[in-house]
């Protein structure tokens, strides 16, 4: 087992502490994310843990979080522990605002997320600040947010809702053991893409994938997804709150190749036609080295 005790800066006891331990090589879905709740246990009032159950000599990556807290990940650590851990955790601060319309009335259950970085990089494929804790969340009724056990630094303050277009303020400069407060995003109405997929001869395609990409940005040439969806029993889609401009849409199926095309959205109601044409098929044998046939291997183009 891995065990141990969880304090504060002060060295007083944290009780409710949630930890995990996963396997150093593991591939794993983080604590306190959808699908690993069964993994979690819970630190005791003293602050005291004991993960069990693990295999001896094996190392373990172990996961620490508690809310208003900054997230911890001890990498590496070997079962059994020779004496028990002694985990810091360090509190963070809050950041708080609201999230309002062009008519300045809140936005209920916008998703609202703190990217670490300069201007224009919220959603450049940045990742969350490991250590930043609770940095992102969701609007109320009235619209307002409350983000906690935030690091430290400075970030963009990004906010998403249906049938708006994505907003970004920033530089919100974190200050330890100081809160923000008083932060607003303003989201506009964004422009609505629909239209079909077909396949030839006019045929609808079903449950096709389709994207929209905003243009590419001067600093990076890069784009990044705007919206998503997938065509419903008569290869129909509908996108909404993108942004005005020039956009590439991209529809993909498994059994045909995928379709590109760039489109100047307008504000209101756009509409589109993507045909997709079928693929040649690709067929062989694998062996091996006895040229003897290898079943379940894996292949791609």
């Amino acid at each position: 087992k891995i065990e141990g005790r969880v304090v504060d800066e002060d060295e007083q006891p944290l009780a409710e502490v949630r930890l995990a331990a996963f396997p150093a090589d593991a591939r794993v879905v983080l604590p306190g994310r959808r699908g690993s709740e069964k993994d979690l246990i819970e630190s005791a009032v003293d602050g005291y843990f004991a993960v069990e159950d693990l295999a001896e000599g094996q190392r373990y990556n172990l996961f620490v979080r508690k809310k208003g807290y900054l997230h911890q990940e001890l990498l590496a650590v070997t079962a059994p522990t020779q004496e028990p851990l002694h985990i810091v955790l360090e509190a963070g601060s809050q950041v708080r605002g609201r999230v309002v319309d062009g008519r300045s009335e809140g936005v209920p259950d916008a998703n609202v997320h703190l990217v670490e970085g300069g201007p224009g990089l919220a959603h450049q494929g940045r990742m969350f600040p490991r250590g930043s804790g609770s940095s992102w969340g969701t609007t109320d009724a009235s619209g307002s947010f409350v983000l906690e056990g935030v690091q430290a630094g400075v970030y963009e303050l990004e906010a998403v809702a249906h049938s708006y277009q994505r907003a970004e303020i920033g530089p919100v400069e974190v200050v330890k053991g100081r809160d923000v407060e008083g932060l607003e995003v303003t989201l506009e109405k964004g422009a609505t893409l629909e239209g079909r997929v077909l396949a030839s001869g006019g045929r609808p395609v079903i449950e096709a994938r389709i994207w929209v990409e905003e243009p590419e940005t001067q600093a990076f040439g890069h784009r990044s997804p705007a919206a998503g969806d997938r065509t419903d029993g008569d290869g129909r889609f509908r996108l909404e709150g993108l942004g005005t401009g020039n956009h590439v849409v991209r529809a993909k199926h498994p059994q045909l190749l995928e379709g590109r095309q760039e489109i100047e959205i307008q504000p209101g109601v756009n509409r589109i036609e993507i045909a997709l044409e079928s693929g040649w098929t690709v067929s062989g044998k694998v062996v091996d080295t006895q040229d003897e046939p290898i079943a379940g291997a894996q292949v791609g183009l």
